[in-house]
């Protein structure tokens, strides 16, 4: 086996399949989004009710570490403009990929975000971070916004 077939065997069952819950966009406005405001309590939940792997951040990542038995670990490495402006097309790489290994991380995740002004920038670093995720053997999941958050 290979380190990358290892990390996805952590992420899916035998069968091929999987039940991912996404933890990692907490703010709507300014404010949590529901029990996203307590992620040590919404996390053993997730995993007790069948989540096989979790899209979290670096930082509910580091918090919640001791609580990622028996559930994959998906990182977010890309951010960018909250609410209050959004400039959406404008995300950037917030961590490495070797940031997200040595915090654990099975998977990383990031968008991709197209028919906009920033289109290229985006596809770019996409593709930058999917030849380091080649290098280490580490998963990409790219999350594609087809005209970005404004899209109807």
């Amino acid at each position: 086996m290979t380190n990358k077939q290892i990390r996805l065997n952590r992420i899916f069952k035998p069968d091929g399949k999987t039940v991912i819950a996404a933890m990692d966009h907490g703010i709507g406005g300014i404010t949590p989004l529901a029990h996203l405001e307590f992620p040590r309590i919404l996390l053993p939940e997730l995993i007790q009710n069948g989540a096989d792997a979790i899209i979290t951040t670096p930082g509910i990542a580091r918090l919640c570490s001791d609580l990622f038995a028996g559930a994959g670990l998906i990182l977010r490495i890309d951010g960018g403009p909250s609410a209050l402006t959004g400039d959406w097309g404008k995300m950037e790489i917030i961590r490495s990929v070797e940031d997200a290994l040595q915090l654990g991380a099975d998977a990383v995740i990031m968008m991709g975000i197209t028919g906009t002004s920033e289109e290229a920038h985006s596809l770019a670093t996409l593709g930058l971070v999917a030849a380091r995720c080649e290098k280490w053997g580490t998963p990409l999941v790219a999350e594609m916004l087809p005209g970005g958050f404004s899209a109807n």
